[in-house]
């Protein structure tokens, strides 16, 4: 059976700059292009090597990156203390480093999604625990919400289940280098996976939840504005109330993936849903959304908690704060 495929990319948007941040900061025309091909050599050169000389690669590339980039090593450093305070410096620092490495295998293993990866062979690579919760919120016939964070390789997780028969649409952050991230969408495309970037979502959303579709929304990332803050590591965190919206809204079941990688050099990973939830599961006294939204955060962490070097820890999820709060004071 051929592997379906998607039409057109999304239309590009630039990331959610300023006018002048994006005059300012944004790389020349030349850097840009530049950049994109030195991607490509290295993918293809990566592409070439034996997959076990790939991940050694890969663990190379991450031990480097972890030594130079200063800036965000000491954003993942905080994170993992402050999520979990009684573990020791010497643990703290093995798990920032694997982080890094994690991060890196996550892209080799996107080089080698297309060669190895076929309906027929998808069991060597991922097992797939609870999928028949997908099957079973599927068939109320109001579509399905997958609310998913950026622990394993979220990447490869939604390839694997568009192959494993899911109809998916997925909401994604378009790279400031529009080469790279086109390239990196039409690896996600190629097997039918359709991506939507957030600022034009929530109508494409909506409709392919009438169709009875499944949406993928990414909700483990700071809010700026208008998130709802739930607890996260024993901290309140901004967070997308989007997956919220639309179960409450629309009575779509939601369920939360979780996926890790089994081994540091071998390419398999488990994809995991949980039981399916409904607006109605929750009570109704006007903070539903808010009750929805902890709920699926609260999975998030246990998945987490269970594989924390394999979540992106450098991000600055605590950031925005509550009105009359500062990150200093939690």
């Amino acid at each position: 059976m051929p592997v379906p495929r998607t039409s057109a990319l999304p239309a590009w948007r630039p990331p959610e700059w300023s006018a002048k941040r994006r005059r300012n900061e944004r790389p020349p025309f030349a850097t840009r292009r530049s950049v994109y091909w030195m991607f490509r050599l290295i993918e293809m050169a990566v592409q070439a090597m034996p997959y076990p000389a790939a991940t050694g690669f890969a663990r190379a590339v991450g031990w480097f990156v972890h030594a130079v980039d200063r800036k965000h090593r000491r954003t993942a450093h905080k994170n993992l203390r402050l999520s979990f305070p009684g573990w020791t410096a010497t643990r703290l620092r093995e798990t920032v480093r694997r982080t890094y490495e994690h991060c890196a295998l996550i892209v080799v293993e996107l080089f080698f999604v297309r060669r190895l990866i076929r309906r027929e062979t998808l069991d060597r690579y991922a097992t797939f625990v609870g999928w028949e919760n997908t099957q079973r919120a599927l068939a109320r016939g109001k579509g399905l919400i997958i609310v998913v964070g950026h622990l394993g390789n979220w990447e490869f997780a939604g390839v694997a289940s568009v192959l494993r028969g899911l109809r998916a649409t997925s909401v994604a952050r378009p790279l400031d280098n529009r080469w790279v991230n086109d390239h990196l969408v039409r690896a996600r495309a190629w097997t039918g996976q359709e991506v939507v970037y957030k600022k034009d979502a929530l109508r494409r959303l909506v409709t392919r939840l009438r169709e009875g579709r499944v949406v993928v929304i990414p909700s483990d990332q700071n809010v700026r504005s208008g998130g709802v803050f739930v607890p996260f590591f024993g901290r309140t965190a901004s967070t997308v109330k989007a997956a919220a919206l639309l179960c409450e809204k629309y009575g779509t079941p939601l369920v939360v993936a979780s996926k890790h990688r089994t081994g540091r050099s071998r390419f398999h990973h488990v994809i995991e849903f949980s039981e399916p939830v409904v607006a109605s599961d929750f009570p109704d006294d006007g903070r539903r959304q808010e009750h929805i939204t902890a709920h699926f955060t609260r999975k998030l962490e246990e998945s987490i908690r269970r594989h924390p070097a394999q979540y992106l820890w450098m991000h600055k999820r605590w950031k925005t704060r509550p009105a009359g709060e500062t990150l200093s004071t939690t």
